[in-house]
C-alpha cells in the first residue's frame, strides 16, 4: 500500500469515528505515514504505516512532498520531548516541539562542536536538534541481533517509568498499555501490533510462556505487558496511574496479585529462532 500523505502536528489524535467526541483509538505522532481510505472534508478516515485504522481531522495530515520524505526520513526524536531551533543554540523561538518516536531527517553527518545537529522537516524547513535528542536509524540494533534488540526494546519501555496513563496514547505526556509495548519497538525500527492482542500478519507469534525473555510481551484480556526478567514486567495501567514495574512472582515486592491470574498469553517476535 501507498501511503500518500504525512502527519503534521506534534500528536493527532485517531478517533473510532469522524466526530471528536469519539473514543481515542490511538495518537499518531509527527512524520508518521498514512493512506486516506475515505474524506468528508473535515475527517478522513485512514491506515497509518503500521496497518492501524481510524478517522483524522485533516488539519493534522498534508500530502505534500511524501516520496521525498518517505525516502529521506533517517531519525527520530529520542527525548520525552524535543524543541526544533531556528538555529544552533537554546535561545530563540523553537519551530516546533516534537514527542518521542517523532520522525524526521537528520542533515548531519556528526553534530557541531556545540552538540547541534542540522534537521528538516516534512516542508522542507531545517532547524537544529541536540544530538542528544536524536535517534538515528542507523543506530537501531542490526535485525539478527535478537539481544540487542531485547535489550533496547526493555531499555525505551522503561524510559517511559512514571507517564501517565492515557488510553489511546503514545507519547510520554499519556501512553496506554499497548501504546508502551508499540512504542518500545517503534522505536527501534520494529513494528508490531498497536493492540493488546497477538494478530496476524505481524511479527509477534505466541510462545510457551515458560520460554518468554526480556522484551516479550504478556497478554492479558484487553491489556498488555512488557517482560524486563525473572518475571518483572513494564506496563502503563490506568489503576496504578501510569507505566510502572510489577511480577508475575508471589514473593517479590511488587506482585501485581490481580493480573498474575489472568495472564492469557505470551508473544515474541523471536519465536522462529527457537
Amino acid at each position: 500500500m501507498d501511503y500518500n500523505y504525512i502527519i503534521t502536528s506534534p500528536k493527532a489524535p485517531l478517533l473510532l469515528h469522524p466526530e471528536k467526541t469519539s473514543e481515542l483509538a490511538d495518537e499518531a505522532l509527527y512524520g508518521m505515514l498514512l493512506n486516506v481510505l475515505q474524506t468528508d472534508g473535515i475527517w478522513s478516515q485512514v491506515t497509518m504505516e503500521y496497518g492501524y485504522t481510524g478517522w483524522i481531522l485533516n488539519e493534522h495530515i498534508n500530502v505534500d512532498e511524501n516520496e521525498s520524505w518517505d525516502r529521506n526520513r533517517n531519525a527520530l526524536i529520542q527525548s520525552p520531548f524535543a524543541d526544533v531551533m531556528p538555529n544552533n543554540t537554546y535561545r530563540g523561538y523553537p519551530i516546533i516541539n516534537l514527542p518521542k518516536g517523532s520522525h524526521l531527517v537528520c542533515l548531519s553527518d556528526s553534530p557541531d562542536k556545540e552538540g547541534w545537529l542540522k534537521v528538516e522537516l516534512h516542508d522542507k524547513t531545517c532547524g537544529y536538534c541536540r544530538q542528544e535528542w536524536v535517534r538515528r536509524f542507523s543506530d537501531f540494533p542490526e535485525s539478527h541481533d535478537e539481544e540487542a534488540i531485547r535489550t533496547a526494546v526493555v531499555r525505551d519501555a522503561l524510559s517511559y517509568i512514571g507517564t501517565s496513563y492515557k488510553w489511546g496514547g503514545k507519547s510520554p505526556a499519556g501512553i496506554d498499555c499497548s501504546g508502551l509495548t508499540f512504542m518500545s519497538y517503534w522505536m527501534n525500527g520494529i513494528h508490531i501490533y498497536r493492540d493488546a492482542r497477538i494478530e496476524d500478519g505481524y511479527l509477534v507469534s505466541e510462545i510457551n510462556h515458560t520460554q518468554h525473555k526480556a522484551g516479550d510481551l504478556l497478554y492479558f484480556p484487553g491489556h498488555i505487558a512488557m517482560v524486563i526478567k525473572d518475571g518483572t514486567y513494564v506496563h502503563s495501567t490506568g489503576s496504578q496511574g501510569g507505566v510502572v514495574i510489577n511480577s508475575l512472582d508471589p514473593n517479590h515486592e511488587k506482585y501485581h496479585t490481580k493480573l498474575a491470574h489472568m495472564h492469557s498469553q505470551t508473544g515474541s517476535i523471536f519465536k522462529l529462532k527457537r
